[in-house]
């Protein structure tokens, strides 16, 4: 509140549950972005959910699809949230080396894949094309233009078409 006061607005105890306020769980927040739906869309523990102004928190894409471990919940694993106009959840998940898209049936379907050697860690739109942010992982490939490491920038079109804009 403007004085200074403040209350709960969801979770509270450790954990994975959905729910609504205090039923629901976290065990910890990762990036986070607000939705044109007016609803907070995060990572957490290794799987995207979704807190709605009423405080309902719902699981998006986790464990079930593969994201993640519940045994051994890692808060890195998604680096990057965006959410388009109409409700698709892009996330950008570090130790898969991929992108997926959440749509709002709740569809997850993979957009980008980093390859051999590259991580996503942001995603961002612009207008329909989406730009990811990807960083070496794993091996370190050497080669002549990209050099020792910096990161790259490759934009995914509406088509699903792949370039790299910068490296």
């Amino acid at each position: 509140s403007a004085e200074g006061d403040s209350t709960l607005f969801a979770g509270g105890t450790w954990g994975d549950a959905d729910g609504r306020r205090t039923q629901a769980q976290f065990r910890t927040f990762g990036p986070a972005v607000w939705g044109p739906d007016q609803c907070f869309y995060f990572g957490s523990g290794g799987i995207v959910r979704k807190l709605a102004l009423d405080g309902t928190v719902t699981t998006l894409a986790g464990w079930n699809q593969g994201f993640g471990d519940p045994d051994e919940p890692r808060a890195s694993s998604f680096l990057g949230i965006t959410v388009d106009k109409n409700g698709s959840v892009y996330a950008a998940h570090c130790e898969k080396r991929e992108v997926i898209k959440i749509t709002p049936d709740g569809k997850v379907i993979t957009v980008l894949e980093g390859g051999l050697g590259w991580a996503p860690s942001g995603v961002t739109l612009v207008g329909n094309d989406l730009y990811v942010l990807e960083h070496r992982a794993g091996l370190m490939i050497v080669t002549e233009k990209a050099g020792f490491g910096g990161p790259r920038v490759r934009k995914v079109s509406a088509d699903g078409k792949v370039t790299t804009v910068g490296i």
